[in-house]
């Protein structure tokens, strides 16, 4: 069941990433405007908490909740502002390589997570997958290689907080976990208003943005807010590790979004359709499809 609540996050989460193409290029420049706005917009979740019960856990387990949260901000704020650095199609390899290598790191070593010859076989094929189907020649360029440490601290940032994350759920109900790790985004972000030049970054980007920007933002938000509330039921129900590396399937719906799009962003959204590009992203396509035959059996 979790494969297939995982495999319609990553599918909603594809149309937030080309929505962040358009976003990181254009309409907003900042990535701390970006992050905060995403982070606070995420604690009107807390008017479902009648519907759906939040239940005070203890102190510990509260404090575990907030700071992954807030670590998951952190990472999109590391992810964003490596996209802006350079280019979000010479992140999201990195991203796609690096975090499940160490989520799966961390889940045996912190989590003591066991995985079969098969479940292993299944993560090789679909990391792999994700990296060659995202990946540019010239993302292994010198001026490229500047920003690898930028690219390594999300992934790191973001396999850390879904770890935090999976304990949250190994702990206590779904809806609290989730909702106290919105609330630890909130506080974070908030922490940004403390500096008066990201302040006034802040809400100059907000006043700039054009309705355009603003309607696509909160497009954005509304499905990301769907597509992120299930990624994290699909951690609390299988191994964090291999719902992580699903993540390949993202960058395939990604693929296929950007290739139909092009035509009315063609200064943003772009795909090279080169002859040796279409044969390694139609392998990269074949082992991720290999992974999932391999994940659902």
């Amino acid at each position: 069941m979790w494969q297939l609540i995982a495999l319609l996050a990553y599918f909603l989460l594809s149309i937030t990433g080309v929505i962040d193409k358009i976003l990181v290029s254009g309409a907003i420049k900042s990535p701390k405007a970006l992050v905060f706005f995403i982070s606070i917009l995420s604690l009107a979740l807390f008017l479902i908490a009648p519907l759906v019960g939040l239940v005070w856990v203890g102190f510990n387990q509260f404090i575990i909740a907030v700071v992954a949260g807030a670590i998951f901000s952190l990472a999109l704020l590391s992810y964003f502002k490596a996209a802006k650095d350079q280019e979000i199609s010479r992140v999201i390899p990195g991203i796609a390589g690096f975090a499940p290598i160490f989520t799966l790191i961390f889940s045996v070593n912190f989590l003591g997570d066991t995985f079969s010859w098969i479940q292993l076989l299944a993560f090789v094929f679909l990391v792999v997958g994700g990296v060659l189907i995202t990946f540019e020649r010239n993302a292994m360029q010198t001026e490229n290689m500047r920003h690898l440490f930028g690219v390594v601290l999300a992934a790191l940032l973001f396999s850390i907080s879904f770890i935090l994350a999976k304990a949250v759920y190994n702990m206590q109900p779904f809806w609290s976990g989730f909702m106290w790790m919105r609330l630890g985004g909130g506080i974070f972000v908030l922490l940004f208003l403390l500096k008066r030049e990201w302040r006034k970054e802040i809400f100059s980007q907000a006043r700039q943005s054009p309705v355009s920007g603003k309607t696509l933002f909160f497009s954005g938000q509304a499905v990301s807010s769907i597509a992120f509330i299930l990624q994290n039921f699909a951690f609390s129900l299988g191994p964090v590790a291999l719902v992580n590396a699903l993540e390949s399937t993202r960058h395939f719906f990604i693929l296929l979004l950007t290739v139909i799009l092009s035509k009315f962003y063609p200064n943003i959204l772009r795909e090279v359709v080169g002859k040796g590009a279409i044969i390694y992203k139609v392998f990269a396509i074949g082992l991720i499809m290999t992974g999932l035959f391999l994940v659902f059996n």
